[in-house]
C-alpha cells in the first residue's frame, strides 16, 4: 500500500501530494496537471515522503521549512530531498499550516508537549503569535539599577549589597548573616531567669526584745509589780532584682557596631540615598540599631532605666533585625514582592472573610443563646469563635454546646478553608512565578556565570541540533521501511 498525503495547495487547482514509496516518484510525477508550475520541494521525515511548492513554504520565511537558508543544512544533494529526523504523524500537521494559510491545530491522539516540541522544532512559534507566547513567553525587562559614579564607591556598594559579585562580597554577606543569627538567638536567651533580669528573694531571722510588759502580783500583802522581757524570733523575707550581666551589654554593643557599620556603608555608597532610606530594607536597617542608642540617653548612675514602658518596646524593636534575612535571601525576596504584588487581590479576599466571620458569628449566637451556660455571651464575643474556628486552630475555649451550634460549626470550619486556603492559593501562585521569572540576573551578576549559562544554552542547542541532523552518504545507506 502507498501512504499518500494530499492537501490543497495555497493555489486553486494545485495539489501537493506526498508518497510513501521512492521508486514511484516517476510513477506519480506523470500525473501531475499542468497546474504545477512551480518548484517541488522533496521531504523525507522518517521514511515518509512529503512533497509541496516552494511558494507554498516561502509564505512564512522566518521558519525553519520557508527559509531556503534555514533548512539547506537537512538536504541532501544525492538524493535530493530534505531529511528530518522527527515525528511524521505529527509532520502533516505542520505541512498544513503551510498549505491553509497558518491553521496550526494539536491532533487529539497526539500529546501536547510532543506537538510544542516540534512546533519549536519547524518554529512555527515565530508565525504564530498563540504558540509564540506559550513555546517562547516575552522576557521580563529587567531593570538594571543605578550604580555609583565613583570606582571605589561601586566598588563597596556592590561589596555590600551584591553577595554575587564578588568572592569577597560572598564572605561578607556570610559573615553579616551569621552575626544577624546569633544576635538574634542572644536576644532570645537573655531573657531565660538564669542569664536575664530576675528577683531573689531570702529569708532573714532576727531577735526581737519584747520588755515593756508590766505583770501585777496581788496575791501577796503587798501589791508589787515586776517586768517581764520576751526574746521573739521574727523572720522576714527581702527580695532583690538583680539586673541582667553586663556582658549582655558588651555582646549587644558588638552586635549593634557591626550593624552600624554596614548601615553607613549603604548610605555613604548608595547611588540614591533618599531612595535607600525609605526602602523596606534601609528602614529596617536603621530600625535595627536605633533603640540601641535612644537606651543609651537614658541612663543614671550606669544602670539602664528600664522600667520605662516606652524604653521596653523601643528594645522590643531590636527583634526587627530578624527582618535582615530577607537581603540575603532571594526566596524571602520573591516572597515579599509577592505579597506586594498581591496586595490588589487580597482587599477582596479579607472583606470575604470578614462576612464569614460576621456571619457566623451571628449565627451561633442566636443558635446557642437559649442553651443554658453558652459560652457566646453577645455576637463580638463570638469573633473569636469564628476565627479559630476559620484558622481551623480551634483552642476549644469557647465551644457550641448545642446539636445545630456544632453543625454551624463544622460548616464554619470548612468554609474557613475554602477562604483562607482556596481562594488566596492561585492568587499568591501565579504571582509568585510572575515574580520568580523577573528574579533576573541584576548587575551583581557573577560575569562568569552569564557566561556559562550561556555557553550551556548554547551546548543544549547543538545537542539537539544534531539529535535532529542525519547528513545523507547516498541513497543505498538508508533504507525506508514503508506500510
Amino acid at each position: 500500500m502507498h501512504a499518500i498525503s494530499v492537501a490543497a495547495s495555497s493555489r486553486p487547482g494545485a495539489y501537493d501530494i506526498g508518497y510513501s514509496r521512492g521508486e514511484s516518484l516517476e510513477h506519480y510525477a506523470t500525473q501531475v496537471t499542468t497546474a504545477d508550475t512551480g518548484i517541488r520541494i522533496r521531504i523525507n521525515v522518517r521514511g515518509m515522503i512529503f512533497e509541496t511548492y516552494e511558494q507554498t513554504l516561502a509564505q512564512y520565511p522566518q521558519t525553519l521549512l520557508g527559509s531556503p537558508d534555514k533548512r539547506v543544512e537537512y538536504y541532501n544533494s544525492l538524493s535530493k530531498e530534505y531529511y528530518f529526523d522527527r515525528d511524521k504523524t505529527v509532520f502533516d500537521s505542520i505541512l498544513f499550516f503551510y498549505q491553509s494559510c497558518g491553521i496550526l491545530s494539536c491532533p487529539e491522539h497526539i500529546p501536547r508537549e510532543n506537538f510544542l516540541e516540534e512546533i519549536k522544532f519547524f518554529q512555527l512559534h515565530q508565525a504564530d503569535k498563540r504558540y509564540k507566547q506559550e513555546i517562547e513567553p516575552e522576557a521580563p525587562v529587567v531593570v538594571e539599577e543605578p550604580m555609583p559614579e565613583h570606582p571605589i564607591q561601586r566598588t563597596i556598594w556592590k561589596l555590600f549589597e551584591y553577595p554575587d559579585s564578588s568572592i569577597c562580597a560572598d564572605l561578607l554577606a556570610k559573615f553579616s548573616l551569621l552575626v544577624i543569627i546569633v544576635s538574634t538567638i542572644t536576644f532570645c536567651i537573655e531573657t531565660l531567669p538564669s542569664f536575664g533580669r530576675h528577683t531573689v528573694c531570702r529569708n532573714i531571722t532576727s531577735n526581737s526584745l519584747i520588755n515593756n510588759t508590766n505583770v501585777h502580783n496581788e496575791s501577796s500583802f503587798l501589791s508589787n509589780t515586776s517586768q517581764v522581757i520576751f526574746i521573739v524570733n521574727v523572720t522576714e523575707r527581702h527580695c532583690t532584682i538583680v539586673e541582667r550581666g553586663s556582658y549582655w551589654s558588651t555582646i549587644e554593643a558588638v552586635y549593634v557596631a557591626w550593624f552600624t557599620f554596614e548601615y553607613l556603608m549603604r548610605l555613604i555608597t548608595a547611588p540614591n540615598k533618599y531612595k535607600f532610606v525609605t526602602s523596606a530594607l534601609g528602614v529596617v536597617d536603621l530600625l535595627v540599631i536605633l533603640p540601641y542608642y535612644i537606651t543609651l540617653l537614658f541612663q543614671a548612675d550606669g544602670r539602664l532605666l528600664t522600667s520605662f514602658p516606652v524604653l521596653r518596646i523601643i528594645r522590643l524593636i531590636r527583634v526587627l533585625r530578624v527582618l535582615k534575612l530577607t537581603r540575603y535571601s532571594e526566596g524571602l525576596k520573591v516572597l515579599a514582592k509577592t505579597l506586594l504584588l498581591s496586595g490588589k487581590d487580597l482587599p477582596s479576599l479579607l472583606a470575604i472573610l470578614v462576612i464569614n466571620i460576621v456571619l457566623f458569628s451571628s449565627v451561633i449566637f442566636y443558635v446557642e443563646n437559649d442553651i443554658k451556660d453558652n459560652d457566646f455571651e453577645s455576637i463580638p464575643d463570638a469573633f473569636w469563635w469564628a476565627v479559630v474556628t476559620m484558622t481551623t486552630v480551634g483552642y476549644g475555649d469557647k465551644v457550641p454546646k448545642g446539636a445545630l451550634g456544632k453543625l454551624i460549626g463544622a460548616i464554619c470550619a470548612v468554609s474557613g478553608i475554602v477562604v483562607l486556603f482556596c481562594f488566596p492559593t492561585p492568587v499568591l501562585l501565579s504571582h509568585f512565578e510572575e515574580m520568580y521569572k523577573m528574579k533576573g540576573s541584576g548587575p551583581g551578576k557573577k560575569p562568569k556565570e552569564k557566561e556559562k549559562q550561556k555557553d550551556e544554552n548554547e551546548e543544549a542547542e547543538e545537542s539537539q541540533m544534531k539529535d535532529t541532523e542525519v547528513h545523507m552518504a547516498g541513497e543505498s545507506e538508508r533504507i525506508e521501511i514503508n506500510i
